[in-house]
């Protein structure tokens, strides 16, 4: 997270998350070590091994994971309506609250439904088609989605370990607002309105300064 004083984002995270179900919990688990086992297998976790008490380790002395265990009874043919949710805000009682208010499987609906409807609208305004499903695919979908929600928002990208934002991958990631958003081009690239030179990529850019 961004810190006011040193302009960086090396620093602690500052909010606090909750993990909870729709459904009724039976076992909750902190350490990681404690759900996979001794010789971490991700294919057996010995957490998942039948009849096995979970020891429910929590804090900050453990290799912190957020696991929950429900009892679910799926007859042959029959459906199962529950979730999980993960709630993140500015103090413990916010993160609960806000939990709380997400763990109904209606509401976790109605939350994924109005995600999709966003990225169906962004993603909307402009589309190729070629012979080649795939490509289609990777241009239209899965390129923009991943510059957006990964390198702009999430800051995940592989050259922002430290979460900070790059000059010209940032400017190059940030035009993929030019035909959806452009006020969000702009805005992404003000940061860098007075950066002592512009990357070729951002001379034929129509959301900041113009080569000259």
């Amino acid at each position: 997270m961004p810190s006011r004083r040193w302009g960086h984002w090396n620093r602690d995270f500052p909010f606090w998350s909750a993990f909870a179900a729709a459904q009724p919990v039976d076992a909750a688990e902190g350490d990681k070590g404690s759900f996979l086992g001794r010789y971490i297998d991700w294919r057996r976790p010995l957490a998942l091994v039948r009849d096995r008490e979970w020891p429910g380790l929590f804090g900050r002395h453990h290799d912190p994971v957020a696991a929950l265990c429900c009892d679910v009874e799926l007859p042959g043919g029959g459906a199962w309506d529950g979730g999980f949710v993960l709630a993140t805000a500015g103090d413990a009682l916010g993160a609960l609250a806000l939990a709380r208010r997400f763990a109904q499987p209606e509401t976790m609906d109605s939350a994924t439904a109005g995600a999709v409807r966003r990225w169906r609208a962004w993603l909307a305004p402009h589309r190729i088609e070629t012979p080649e499903p795939p490509l289609d695919a990777l241009a239209n979908d899965w390129l923009r989605y991943q510059a957006i929600s990964a390198r702009l928002f999430g800051r995940a990208g592989y050259y922002q370990q430290s979460g900070a934002y790059g000059f010209r991958d940032q400017l190059q990631d940030s035009q993929v607002w030019l035909t959806i958003d452009p006020p969000r081009c702009r805005a992404q690239r003000a940061p860098f309105r007075d950066a002592p030179g512009l990357p070729p990529a951002e001379l034929t850019a129509p959301c900041g300064r113009s080569a000259e």
